[in-house]
């Protein structure tokens, strides 16, 4: 019975260490690019992992932060995007909103992935 479970063990261990490193990877790394058109913000994000390889891991959440009003009496409201497209092995995903209101700004645009949030300041006047 101490045999088997050596062997045991020791292919446990032996797998462990050779499977590659991109298997336990987690996205570090963020580039955002962002786009209005026809009052729909337009988020595409490449991700990439610790070895700078594209990673698979999606977003959990995209999202944009809207501003209206003036000083003294801003009100906010946040708007998820959708994912329209994604190309996991490029690690491109890319997210789109819904028709955004008018008299609204885009003030920040943040991805949240299971280890980091990625997020850029923006200002996009809605007209």
């Amino acid at each position: 019975m101490k045999k088997k479970l050596g062997f045991l063990f020791a292919m446990c261990l032996t797998l462990l260490l050779v499977l590659p490193a991109s298997v336990f990877a987690a996205t570090v790394d963020v580039n955002l690019y962002d786009s209005l058109n026809d009052k729909m913000l337009t988020v595409s994000i490449y991700a990439y992992d610790e070895t700078h390889q594209p990673s698979s891991e999606a977003p959990t959440a995209v999202k944009a932060t809207l501003m209206s009003g003036s000083p003294g009496s801003y009100v906010y409201q946040t708007v998820y995007l959708t994912l329209t497209s994604s190309n996991p092995s490029q690690g491109l995903y890319v997210y789109t909103s819904n028709t955004l209101p008018s008299g609204w700004t885009v003030i920040e645009i943040a991805a949240n992935f299971s280890m980091i949030y990625a997020g850029k300041s923006a200002n996009y006047p809605i007209t």
